[in-house]
Parts: structure tokens; C-alpha cells; sequence
């Protein structure tokens, strides 16, 4: 009896000792915060460069968050969202090492809390029931304050850059003054009733340029300047039409004082095309043929590229080859730029060529696949016509390009149209630069078009631009690189949770040249029959027989008809072969990712079961 008492007794200890040991543990690592980040790409764990940042910190930097989170009525989905902020933020607070802190407030109707975020700028979003609801950011630090005003699990993916920029702005004092040159309306202007329906938005400032300014001055520079003034650190140049010879010595000048540029040309600009009416008109193509060329440098404004692999694919329409999709492998992986961007956009885009003069180096930045070609730049916007009669030149064309080193003047006589051979304005014209900068040259300006880079969606009444490529990351990276913080490129381009399909595009590709060799085929089979009835019908000496079909025309039709029948019986089969392709591909894949890891550890624990049988039969 005493043994067996003794047995319950044991038991009864053990029960509660592991109840303790239970209770310590989840009590200890609730004090530990640590997360495991198994995803591709770490998109849910702090950046080094976010740290690299926060490093840099040497005054209190306070963070509120605010969320509804005692209204019942939140959005499950926003709720579940709100739990990833908040583990981000404590990330941050981890980070700071004490420079950082974090205040959670839930703004009920008619609190302080709600007093608090109105007075950041954090927006209430009010319900279809009549319930208001907060979920937004606000960072502060001494006298500057940022804000995140609603937060959306659509730009999840952008929220570190977002939270790491508003920290970086509140810290800085100084901002890197940043000029504008485009005879379009970038920074906004009024547009005629004619106009309104073409684009949306036109008439306001572009994206580009309002993400510009949250962190730098951003200075508009007039199309026919003679001075880039001295303050100006970066020039941005967007489809300068018809630049004056005085306008591109004002930029020589500008580079060999140190400055930087950023110029994006274009043969066709998609923006231009639509603006034009009777009142306005700018220039569909646009250059800076006097620098270029003083670089070594070519731009060909008569052609643009057309990419069989990249082209801009239309559901159940004719692909638009001639607007690039341009995917991971046309990016320069080496450049801190281009290394992270996943997809970029571009419309009508032309190439340069040439090889820079002694001094410059050049990188390519973006380049086309090899199955590329160009046509003429009058033929851009025809998908049909372009389908039809592009040519794949089996070679890469340069869309973005970086030159570095120390340039030397487009004009050495001094400032155009100077007659006066002693003029003092020659002898001041800085020859070459003093020390090495740099100029970047794009081969498009529409990618910087709102409606190329992002979609508007309606989330809870409130309008959200959704960034549907990178060409605002690419904008932006430029400017960092040049004038700001480079530790903010990489966190910008982190990668986006939508991505193509690179493999399926590809044979997507080599199916179309096989779709276009064969209906190139059945059209010339049509023509050649076409111009054999006209032949025949010629032939017919009554009028009255014209529209009669006679036995040659009737057996040449039947002969196309059947011709035809075959030729489209056979795209059938080849896009039918395609599809089973892609579907076979996607299955495999997705059976490969669901059943991948389960096999592997059934596979793991039998060879752990093995060898330790094998070992216990040693024994």
C-alpha cells in the first residue's frame, strides 16, 4: 500500500513540477522577443539597413501607433494585419537600442487618444455600419513629426521603407535640394476639358515628384534656363523636347561643378501624345544631343524597342510588344540601383549605343532580352502592325545606362551664340570637372507616368495608390544614390508578393514566334489566292460575269479554304500543346511545394530510425 501511495504521490510531484516547468518557460520567452523568418526573402524581418539607420541615432525618436483595437466592429483582416506591425515595431524598438520607443494607443470616440491622432495626421476611416476606425502611424522626433495615416496590408511589403524613411526625415535637419527640368507638367498644372478624360490625374503633381519631396527640396528648373542654380544637387531631366542648345550648356556647366543627372529621354512619349491639342504641344520625341554626343554617346530617336519575351501581354488581345515588362534578368545585379528591382515598366522605350570618350565609363543598368528588335518610332503604339513585321535581332538593347568619371565640356567655346571671341563668359566656362560625378540615362519618360506605375483601389472609402511595378523604386533609388541615404535603396526594393511568372513568359515567347511563322504563312496563302481570283476575274470579258465565280476561282477558293482549315486546326494544337506545357509546369510546382518537405522529413526519420536500430543491435 505504502509503494503504491508512494506511485501517486510521485506522479502528483511530477504533474506539478512539469506544470511549473510549463508555466517558466512560456513566463521566459514571453520576456525573449525573437522571430524566425523563413520566407525567400526575409520580407517579414528587419533589414541591415534599417539597422544601419537606427545606428545612426543619437536622439529620442518616439513612435505611436494607433489602432482600434477595442471596436468590435475592425475588419478581421485588419486585425490580423495589425499583429505584423506591431511585432515590426518591437523590432524597432530592438533596434533603437533605446533611441526608439513605442506608445500603442487606442483612439475610442471622443478620447485624448483620437485627440492625439488627429493632431499627427493619422486618418479615421469610417465604416459602412457608421463605426470610425484608426489604424495608422505617427513618428516623431524634437519638433518634426510623420505620418503613416492608414495603414492597408495591399503595400505591406512597403511598410520598413516607409517606417525607416519617416525616421530618417524626423532625424535629418538638413534636406539635399533637388532640381526638376521637363517642359511637362510634373509638378501639376490646370488642363482643358478636353483633356480630362484621356488620363487621370494629369493635373496633378506627378507620384514621383510628391515621394521626392517628403524628402528632399525639390526645385522646378524652366526648360530655357542659362544657370542651374548652386544649391541644386541632383538635376532630374524628364523628356526635354526641343532643349535649347543654351539649356544643355547650363546642364555641361551643372556636371562640371560636380553635379549629378538624371535624364530620362524618350523616341515616343506616350504622355506627350495625349496632352497635344491646339493650345499645347510638346515634342513626341526628346534628346540631349549636344551632350551625348560629347560623351561618345548615341540616342536614336527614330526607333523603339520591341521585346518578343518582355512585351506587355494582353488577355485575350494582341500582345503589346512594344511596352516592356522587363523582368529580374534585365537588371544590372551588381548596381545597388537595379539589384533589388523585381519589374519595371516602359513605354515606347529607345536604346543607346556608342562607346564613351576617354575619361567616362559606362554601366548598363537595364537592358532588353535577346529576343529583341526595334522598329520605327511611328509605329509604336500599333500592336498589330508591330506583331507582324517585328524582326528579333538576337542581340540586347541598352535602356538605362550610368556614366561615371570626369567629364569634360560639350562646349569649349564657351556659351552658344557668343560671338566675341575675348568674351568673359568663355574664360569662366569650366572645361572639365574637378572631381568625378555621374549621369544616368533612360531610355523612356513615361515609366514615370502615375498610371504606369501604380493602381488606385478604393480601400474602406479611402483611395490607395498600389504600386504595380518598381518604376517608382527606380526613380527614387537615382535620387538616393546621388542625394540621400543609399541604406534606403535596398529596403525600398524589397520584394513585392506578386511576381511573374519568368518561365511560363518565356515559353509563352517561343510560342508566339511559332504563332506568328504560321499566321505570316496562312496571310501570305490568303494574299497569293486573293491575287489569283483578282487575276481570273480580270480575265472575264463580261461585265455581267464580274461577280459570277467561275470553276478556276471556285476550285483556288475552295484549295485556300482548306488550306486555311488546316493552318488554323494546327495553331490549335500548338496552343493547346502550350497550355499543357504551363499547366504541367504550375502542377509540378505546386506539388513540389506542398509535398517537398513532408517527404523530406518521413525520409529524415526513417534514416534516423535505421541508423539508431542499427546502433541498438550493435549493442
Amino acid at each position: 500500500m505504502n509503494k503504491k501511495y508512494e506511485k501517486i504521490l510521485y506522479s502528483f510531484i511530477g504533474i506539478l513540477l512539469i506544470i511549473f516547468i510549463s508555466v517558466l518557460i512560456n513566463f521566459i520567452s514571453s520576456k525573449i522577443y525573437k522571430r524566425i523568418d523563413l520566407t525567400e526573402n526575409k520580407i517579414y524581418t528587419l533589414s541591415d539597413a534599417s539597422k544601419k539607420i537606427l545606428n545612426k541615432l543619437d536622439t529620442p525618436v518616439k513612435i505611436k501607433f494607433y489602432f482600434s483595437k477595442s471596436n468590435s466592429q475592425m475588419p478581421v483582416y485588419l486585425k490580423t494585419y495589425a499583429k505584423r506591425v506591431e511585432d515590426l515595431l518591437e523590432e524597432y524598438v530592438q533596434a533603437g537600442k533605446g533611441n526608439i520607443t513605442l506608445e500603442k494607443l487606442d483612439p475610442e470616440p471622443d478620447s485624448d487618444a483620437e485627440d492625439a491622432a488627429i493632431m499627427d495626421g493619422v486618418d479615421g476611416q469610417m465604416l459602412q455600419v457608421g463605426e470610425k476606425i484608426y489604424f495608422g502611424i505617427s513618428i516623431s522626433c524634437i519638433d518634426k513629426t510623420r505620418a503613416i495615416p492608414f495603414l492597408t496590408p495591399e503595400k505591406e511589403n512597403l511598410l520598413e521603407y516607409d517606417l525607416t524613411k519617416g525616421i530618417a526625415e524626423v532625424y535629418n535637419s538638413d534636406k539635399t535640394t533637388i532640381g526638376i527640368m521637363s517642359p511637362l507638367p510634373v509638378m501639376g498644372s490646370q488642363m482643358s476639358p478636353q483633356m480630362m478624360g484621356q488620363m487621370n490625374n494629369m493635373n496633378q503633381t506627378w507620384l514621383s515628384i510628391k515621394n521626392l519631396k517628403q524628402a528632399y527640396d525639390v526645385k522646378s528648373v524652366p526648360m530655357n534656363t542659362s544657370k542651374i542654380d548652386n544649391d541644386i544637387k541632383v538635376l532630374i531631366i524628364i523628356h526635354p523636347a526641343g532643349i535649347s542648345d543654351q539649356a544643355q550648356y547650363a546642364i555641361d556647366q551643372f556636371i562640371m561643378k560636380g553635379g549629378k543627372v538624371i535624364a530620362y529621354l524618350d523616341p515616343v512619349s506616350y504622355y506627350a501624345m495625349a496632352q497635344q491639342t491646339e493650345k499645347s504641344h510638346t515634342e513626341k520625341f526628346s534628346n540631349l544631343p549636344k551632350l551625348l554626343a560629347a560623351w561618345g554617346i548615341q540616342f536614336d530617336t527614330s526607333k523603339v524597342v520591341v521585346d518578343a519575351e518582355f512585351g506587355h501581354k494582353v488577355p485575350r488581345q494582341q500582345d503589346f510588344l512594344s511596352v516592356l515588362d522587363l523582368g529580374k534578368e534585365c537588371f544590372n545585379q551588381k548596381d545597388v540601383v537595379t539589384s533589388e528591382l523585381e519589374r519595371i515598366t516602359m513605354v515606347f522605350a529607345g536604346s543607346f549605343t556608342g562607346k564613351p570618350v576617354e575619361g567616362l565609363k559606362k554601366d548598363i543598368l537595364i537592358s532588353s532580352s535577346s529576343k529583341s528588335g526595334t522598329i520605327a518610332a511611328s509605329f509604336a503604339n500599333q500592336p498589330t502592325y508591330i506583331y507582324k513585321n517585328f524582326i528579333p535581332e538576337d542581340k540586347k538593347f541598352d535602356l538605362g545606362i550610368k556614366l561615371t568619371g570626369k567629364f569634360k565640356t560639350a562646349f569649349p567655346d564657351g556659351i552658344p551664340g557668343s560671338s566675341s571671341k575675348n568674351s568673359k563668359d568663355k574664360t569662366e566656362s569650366l572645361k572639365e570637372c574637378k572631381q568625378e560625378t555621374a549621369v544616368v540615362l533612360i531610355g523612356d519618360s513615361d515609366l514615370l507616368i502615375d498610371n504606369i506605375c501604380v493602381a488606385v483601389k478604393n480601400i474602406l472609402g479611402k483611395r490607395f495608390m498600389i504600386p504595380i511595378n518598381d518604376n517608382l523604386n527606380l526613380s527614387q533609388n537615382f535620387v538616393d544614390l546621388f542625394g540621400g541615404d543609399t541604406d534606403l535603396i535596398t529596403i525600398r526594393c524589397r520584394p513585392v508578393v506578386s511576381r511573374p511568372f519568368t518561365l511560363v513568359k518565356k515559353l509563352e515567347a517561343q510560342a508566339e514566334e511559332e504563332f506568328k511563322a504560321k499566321i505570316q504563312e496562312a496571310e501570305k496563302e490568303l494574299l497569293k489566292t486573293q491575287n489569283r481570283l483578282n487575276s481570273l476575274q480580270k480575265q472575264k470579258k463580261n461585265r455581267n460575269q464580274r461577280f459570277i465565280l467561275s470553276p478556276e476561282q471556285k476550285e483556288e477558293l475552295s484549295k485556300f479554304k482548306d488550306k486555311q482549315v488546316k493552318v488554323r486546326k494546327e495553331l490549335k494544337h500548338l496552343r493547346k500543346a502550350l497550355r499543357k506545357n504551363i499547366d504541367n509546369l504550375e502542377e509540378n510546382l505546386k506539388w513540389f511545394n506542398i509535398a517537398f518537405i513532408p517527404i523530406l522529413i518521413v525520409i529524415l526519420g526513417i534514416i534516423v530510425a535505421i541508423i539508431r536500430k542499427r546502433k541498438g543491435g550493435a549493442k
